[in-house]
């Protein structure tokens, strides 16, 4: 009986159900024919390998996916590491080893990928979020400035811009730049009303002096955050005093005292209030209450 060959003998078949039979009884097959069946074979192997290649590459990102979404970067390392060898030109494989890579404090190494990522697809808003995200937390806040305001550019969805938006808000934070960062948040809530992200806001709101916004806000969130209220209220009795409704912000600020009187951001604002319209025995004595607070904690 003639040998059978298959894969252990090197000898690898084309993945579809057809059989190519010569038979000695036929006439003879002219060279050209022979040729075409050649090809036909050469590359129906080629197709059968590349979809081994593209298999084993893709179970390889799903374990890196799986552990990255665990937090785990330590065990994706050695992973990813793994599949940019053996497929050195594979687009998600770089982004991936780039995340994962920043994620253990490498921003740099993932920087690197990120950068050759984007070479490829200079329109793929994710990888200019990675960079920004990757050279904010190195602090080097122009870069991150630049990519996250490419990533916005680029962005095809309602919720990636939102996001995009709140990472920018984070840069000019950073930077000091907080009237930039109130309206980055802004930008962000007409997207996606998130109360978080209103909390955000009006933490901004209250640096910048921005009162109006600072109560409309407080307003909208006090039914919807319980959990935040007392720093809700505290930066609404803010808003008052800085619209100089001084009557509110006291009747306010009495009434959350006696629910909470060791409540010392309370105090310390009732006692700024009352140094705004003069009753300076009075603030003096709210700052008193709030040292001996201090002094008993």
């Amino acid at each position: 009986m003639p040998k059978m060959y298959g894969p252990s003998d090197g000898v690898h078949f084309p993945p579809h159900n057809f059989i190519i039979a010569i038979s000695m009884t036929c006439r003879p097959v002219s060279l050209l024919a022979l040729l075409f069946v050649l090809q036909l074979l050469l590359s129906s192997h080629t197709c059968w390998a590349a979809e081994q290649m593209t298999h084993e590459l893709m179970g390889m990102l799903k374990q890196v996916d799986y552990l990255s979404e665990r937090n785990d970067y330590e065990r994706a390392l050695p992973i990813i590491e793994a599949a940019v060898k053996k497929y050195p030109n594979s687009y998600d494989a770089r982004v991936k080893r780039g995340f994962v890579l920043s994620n253990l404090e490498e921003e740099e190494k993932g920087i690197e990928d990120y950068l050759w990522a984007l070479k490829q697809r200079p329109n793929d808003s994710v990888v200019a979020q990675h960079l920004a995200t990757a050279y904010y937390q190195m602090s080097k806040l122009e870069p991150g400035l630049k990519y996250i305001n490419l990533a916005l550019a680029n962005s095809d969805s309602k919720a990636k811009t939102a996001n995009y938006f709140m990472i920018k808000k984070d840069i000019f934070r950073q930077m000091r730049r907080c009237k930039e960062a109130q309206q980055c948040v802004s930008e962000a809530v007409k997207l996606f009303p998130a109360p978080h992200w209103y909390l955000e806001r009006l933490k901004l709101a209250a640096i910048n002096g921005d009162w109006k916004t600072v109560l409309s806000d407080s307003e909208h969130l006090l039914p919807l955050m319980p959990k935040f209220n007392p720093k809700i209220l505290q930066l609404r009795a803010q808003g008052l005093v800085g619209l100089k409704r001084y009557e509110e912000a006291e009747k306010l600020l009495n009434d959350l005292i006696k629910k909470t009187p060791d409540n010392r951001d309370f105090l310390m604002e009732r006692s700024k209030l009352y140094a705004a319209i003069g009753k300076k025995d009075l603030a003096q004595k709210d700052l008193k209450t709030v040292k001996q607070i201090d002094e008993s904690l």
